[in-house]
């Protein structure tokens, strides 16, 4: 039911007849009876001619708006369809996920790109604060400049790829009725991963802690100042700003996804219209009509609000009209990589329609229409109809458990559950709502009626030798070894370490640096804290082990773990209330044990066998 309901909301929001037929297929297949009889209280004779056959031939899809239609010409929306194959078959950076595309790799296949092809202009135009090379490509010899620049935020990547997939495509197919008129009528200047230290940190500022993006008429950052002086020198009549943005903002109150949002920005608080905004107005209304096919109604409006210290506002006002286009979240199942993919189509389709006829096909009134970005309903992981029990000393109340994981984005063909079981990839969570959570879809949901969930437990080791215990051999940095792994898949989701003074400084750096990725957090204190009398003290926390119930394929009882961790009987010491806040809570780290249903209503919780572990948002065990 709740399959069939996302499906048909979407699909009235969107006019979507597949979507609507798809939801109707759905509910044939689990009850044809149920299909008929709803149809005929709808329309009597839909009821009696309706077939499940019928859903599976029909293909037809009606355009929301008559600059969708494809044109007879060379670029329309309906032939940017095969933008999307094309993409697939001719990409030129073949990295997994945008994530994993760092500086080096952009500077190697910046190389490979000038071997490919020797009249290419890539010039060296400055270095970052820490002195990582950023480079501007010119392709085209057209009279229209347009200027594109990527990862200006280090944290959002998807853009960065696309340029150099674009860049191949035009310079490998010259001739092809895409890339002909853009390469004869106008001139790019594409400047991929302005801020290469931020990306080298995943962080959305640079290495000064500055937002670039807000850095505009301060200019304090090297890679703000770069950025202006190609703007001046180019004096472009249209600029690309292409970033990322949240994976679950909604398309105004549609309950659509928005997998990307346009603006054409302003220049001045008034958002005046200027010929060269009603531009960038036309441009956005060709990139909905690339995304429309594949992402139906799935493209939102950005904030239209203006930014007197944003880059985009001011190269607007500096007199070159700005079209932004923020990659967003994508539907169920999709990969990662489609980002990529979404930002390559976007770009070629709205340059050809701006190369062709400057974008006259697509109307600036499409543009107004669209519904502005909203926080959206869409959570990472659902725990329904669970009974939630916050210490060993409070009742079980059922309650759903909902939250976010702010992760490393997802490999193809690897959807959100294996991503979280993968150890390999950060995992920084937030819990998102307790309660009736009805209203939220999750990319995972698990129904889990009779279940306990119980916050993960803590721990306490004393004296700093217990590092090699905790996080192996400090020589080899990077990932730790055995024991915190150990710990949290025997439930463990906080560590308490008492050190002297004199270590203190050293502790808490080696704990935010080891700490995080599926592992427990862990909580320097000195050694003269009270906290040891309040959690079980581990003597050796790499020796932990649950003896015979310790296996894979085992599900050992609850009162095993506890007996592992050296927890007094028979107060079972999980997680005491002692700051007067619930552990499991908005905002806390989403660290639990999901018990099975107990055998008999009297059961002792200790009893329970475990059903998963999941420790700052990884599932573990």
């Amino acid at each position: 039911p709740r399959r069939i309901n996302k499906l048909l909301r979407r699909a009235e929001a969107t006019a979507s007849q597949p979507l609507a037929l798809e939801a109707l297929t759905t509910l044939a297949k689990l009850s044809p009876l149920a299909l008929t009889t709803l149809l005929a209280l709808v329309d009597p004779a839909a009821g009696s001619a309706w077939s499940p056959g019928s859903a599976a031939t029909s293909t037809t899809v009606p355009s929301s708006s008559s600059t969708m239609q494809s044109d007879s010409g060379r670029t329309g929306s309906s032939s940017s369809e095969e933008l999307w194959d094309l993409w697939s078959d001719r990409r030129f950076v073949s990295e997994w996920a945008p994530r994993d595309y760092r500086h080096q790799q952009l500077t190697a296949d910046l190389e490979r790109l000038q071997r490919l092809y020797p009249d290419l202009e890539v010039v060296l135009e400055g270095r970052s604060f820490e002195g990582r090379s950023i480079h501007r490509l010119r392709i085209g010899s057209g009279p229209m400049p347009v200027l594109l620049w990527s990862q200006m935020h280090g944290d959002e990547p998807s853009a960065t790829p696309a340029l150099l997939d674009l860049v191949h495509f035009l310079l490998s197919e010259p001739d092809s009725r895409w890339a002909e008129p853009i390469l004869s009528r106008l001139t790019l200047d594409i400047v991929p991963m302005l801020n290469p230290d931020g990306a080298e940190r995943y962080t959305r500022r640079n290495a000064q802690a500055i937002d670039i993006n807000r850095d505009a008429l301060h200019l304090a950052t090297p890679e703000g100042r770069l950025l202006k002086q190609i703007r001046d020198r180019g004096d472009h009549e249209l600029g690309f700003n292409l970033h990322d943005q949240g994976r679950r903002k909604e398309v105004g109150e549609t309950g659509v996804l928005a997998t990307a949002a346009v603006l054409a920005v302003a220049g001045d608080e008034a958002k005046t219209v200027t010929p060269g905004r009603r531009r960038a107005m036309r441009v956005c209304a060709a990139i909905v009509a690339a995304l429309h096919r594949r992402y139906p109604g799935g493209v939102a409006r950005y904030n239209d609000s203006f930014n007197e210290r944003a880059f985009g506002d001011n190269v607007t006002a500096w007199g070159t009209p700005v079209a932004l286009l923020e990659s967003g979240g994508l539907p169920e199942g999709e990969p990662v990589e489609h980002l990529v993919r979404l930002n390559f189509v976007a770009l070629l389709h709205s340059l050809a329609e701006l190369a062709r006829n400057d974008a006259a096909d697509h109307a600036e009134s499409l543009y107004a229409t669209l519904p502005f970005n909203r926080s959206g309903p869409w959570v990472d992981v659902l725990v329904q109809g669970a009974e939630l029990q916050q210490s060993a000393g409070s009742p079980a109340y059922v309650a759903d458990l909902a939250f976010d994981v702010e992760r490393a984005d997802r490999a193809p063909e690897v959807d959100l559950e294996e991503w979280l079981r993968e150890d390999r990839r950060p995992a920084r969570s937030r819990i998102r709502e307790v309660g009736d959570a009805r209203a939220l879809e999750g990319s995972i949901e698990l129904e889990l009626p009779g279940h306990r969930v119980v916050p993960a437990l803590q721990v306490t080791v004393r004296g700093w030798r217990r590092h090699r215990d905790l996080f192996g051999d400090l020589a080899s940095p990077g990932r730790a070894s055995g024991g915190l792994e150990r710990l949290a898949r025997h439930g463990v989701g906080t560590v308490h370490w008492l050190v002297s003074a004199r270590r203190l400084d050293e502790a808490l750096e080696l704990a935010a640096a080891r700490g995080g990725d599926g592992r427990p957090e862990i909580v320097v204190h000195e050694r003269s804290s009270s906290v040891a009398r309040r959690f079980p003290l581990l003597r050796d926390p790499s020796g932990v082990g649950l003896g015979d119930e310790g296996g894979e394929t085992t599900a050992p009882r609850f009162g095993a773990l506890l007996a592992a961790l050296g927890a007094p009987e028979p107060e079972f010491a999980w997680t005491p209330l002692a700051d007067g806040k619930p552990p499991l809570r908005p905002d806390a780290t989403a660290s639990f044990l999901v018990l099975a249903p107990a055998e008999h209503e009297e059961t002792p919780i200790e009893e329970r066998s475990l059903h998963s572990i999941w420790i700052d948002g990884q599932r573990v065990r």
